[in-house]
């Protein structure tokens, strides 16, 4: 499946942003959402890094108790059409395209060779069914002191979807955020 994050970066490039700034356009956004956004739901992830694989984790909770949902997955990256990714407002973003691999659980390793650890608090904005805006929290197990925190959008591509409208709600959200992070 072929997914793309495109993070939102209105400050010379930065992909995380200041927390204060951060939880503001939230709230901003939760008072005065946009049409197109769905009232936001949250989800607790930790993720594995083991060479090539990634182990994740969904909870519906912060305790980190018994996961809603498992997944052993690979990302390959890859480019997109062109006339798509053109399409998108460039100023301010950093797109990331890549091809996303399913693995059954069982072959991910036990291991204390994992390089990687994070931790991911979500509030996640459904958009439609291929894009979701995602304002994630995250904290790495090689910087466990610093806590990061990245807006971000995510499209799952598919053959029949229409591209146009997609593009149409990526842009209309990218525009806003950037406009709440100049303006708060």
């Amino acid at each position: 499946m072929d997914c793309m994050d495109i993070y939102i970066t209105p400050f010379h490039g930065q992909i995380t942003f200041k927390k204060e700034l951060f939880y503001k356009i939230l709230k901003n956004l939760k008072q005065k959402p946009l049409k197109s956004l769905s009232k936001p739901f949250k989800k607790c992830i930790h993720k594995q890094y083991f060479e090539e694989l990634i182990f994740e984790q969904t909870f519906t909770n912060e305790e980190y108790k018994s996961p809603t949902r498992e997944n052993v997955y690979s990302l390959t990256e890859v480019s997109f059409d062109d006339t798509f990714t053109d399409s998108i407002k460039k100023d301010d973003i950093l797109i990331m395209s890549f091809m996303k691999k399913n693995y059954n659980l069982c072959q991910f390793p036990s291991s204390h060779k994992i390089y990687e650890c994070v931790y991911e608090k979500k509030e996640i904005f459904k958009m439609n069914n291929r894009t979701y805006l995602n304002f994630i929290e995250a904290q790495y197990m090689s910087d466990k002191k610093q806590t990061y925190y990245y807006i971000m959008l995510n499209y799952i591509n598919s053959e029949g979807s229409d591209r146009n409208l997609h593009l149409t709600i990526i842009n209309d959200v990218i525009n806003h955020i950037i406009h709440l992070a100049k303006t708060l």
